[in-house]
């Protein structure tokens, strides 16, 4: 009978132990390489020695009538081992395994709450993102500014006396009654202006000036007397008293006309702006006089005068204002041939060659009848 299986897995198990056996090392290492190696040179001897009998003792054995019938599997046969190499025990080195990272679903995005508002105690609404609009805008009409309300400048006293001059003056004359009446308060506000206020400007400014006040202080002489059929009558030396003031100056009538505008001035048109509150003076300017049209202003008077009441032609002779006789040096100097009809001819027309003749003068009150 053949050996049993058992049997042979046991011999070969001893087998493999006494290679590995070495009875000459210790739990303690070798003290040296080549000691060891001699060692296992004699061992190799004597474990193949060991080897050879153990298989004979195998093959005897499975040949014997005592051996279990139920064990019929044949026993392989075994050759003599070569001796093998010894191996050197080595311990295995468990690798770790990689640990498995468990798939980790990311948690919805944080978003940090916006900061709070500090309270200043006023409500804020909460702001929503724009609305993108397709629909067309309308442009609107553009916004007025609001009219910022003038202040109403305070009248002057040159306001003042256009004012008066609008009212109460004409061609005719002045309507003294009226004036005395209704305006007396502001006829003195005026007088009372120019007295204290000095001429200012350019020369044109000065001369339109100072005839103002010549005017205005007549209006005040005038309207003192009345009701009067003429100055001259209450007061003879009407025009000569020093009794009026103009730019802190006190003077008289008749040295603010000879003396300062005929004088400084030289232009022989200012007496057909002067009015002395007379029948014989030229009409009294309805417009107060300024330096910026004066020039024209003093044209415009002078050639009305000599076309009406001034200068009366009647065939040969000439009839003139009397002015041309009492300040004929003014007349004779601004006149193209340094006579008085030269000067004539400038404003109006002449027939021929006409004798000179002067108009009497009237010292009447100068009033609208």
């Amino acid at each position: 009978m053949k050996a049993p299986l058992f049997l042979l897995i046991l011999l070969t198990t001893s087998c493999e132990c006494l290679k590995q056996y070495n009875p000459s090392e210790t739990d303690e290492n070798a003290t040296t390489k080549s000691d060891t190696s001699e060692t296992n040179e004699v061992d190799k001897s004597a474990i193949s020695e060991d080897t050879a009998s153990l298989a004979d003792a195998a093959n005897a054995f499975a040949q014997s009538d005592s051996i279990s019938p139920a064990f019929s599997n044949p026993a392989p046969t075994f050759n003599s081992p070569t001796a093998p190499t010894p191996s050197v025990e080595t311990k295995a080195i468990t690798q770790p395994s990689t640990p498995v990272v468990p798939v980790l679903t990311p948690a919805p995005a944080f978003e940090a709450p916006a900061p709070a508002a500090v309270s200043t105690g006023k409500v804020i609404a909460p702001q929503t993102p724009p609305i993108e609009s397709t629909a067309t805008t309308t442009p609107t009409a553009p916004v007025t500014p609001p009219v910022t309300p003038q202040i109403a400048k305070a009248p002057t006293w040159e306001d003042h006396y256009q004012n008066l001059l609008s009212q109460y003056t004409s061609s005719q004359g002045v309507n003294y009654r009226a004036l005395k009446a209704n305006d007396t308060p502001k006829l003195l506000a005026v007088t009372a202006a120019i007295a204290n206020t000095e001429a200012s400007g350019s020369p044109q400014d000065h001369l339109a000036y100072y005839l103002n006040a010549y005017n205005v202080w007549m209006l005040k002489k005038a309207i003192d007397a009345y009701p009067v059929d003429s100055l001259l009558e209450t007061d003879a030396q009407v025009y000569k008293r020093n009794d009026i003031k103009v730019g802190g100056r006190v003077m008289s009538l008749d040295y603010l006309e000879n003396e300062i505008i005929r004088k400084d001035f030289q232009d022989s048109r200012i007496h057909f702006a002067l009015n002395c509150a007379s029948g014989g003076c030229p009409p009294l300017h309805n417009k107060i006089l300024q330096g910026a049209t004066l020039d024209q202003d003093l044209n415009l008077l002078t050639t009305n005068f000599l076309r009406t009441s001034g200068a009366q032609q009647q065939g040969s002779t000439l009839h003139i204002s009397k002015l041309f006789d009492w300040f004929k040096s003014d007349f004779t100097r601004d006149s193209p041939d340094g006579t008085v009809l030269g000067y004539l001819k400038k404003y109006r027309s002449v027939s021929g060659s006409p004798s000179i003749s002067y108009l009497d003068y009237s010292w009447k009150l100068n009033e609208v009848r």
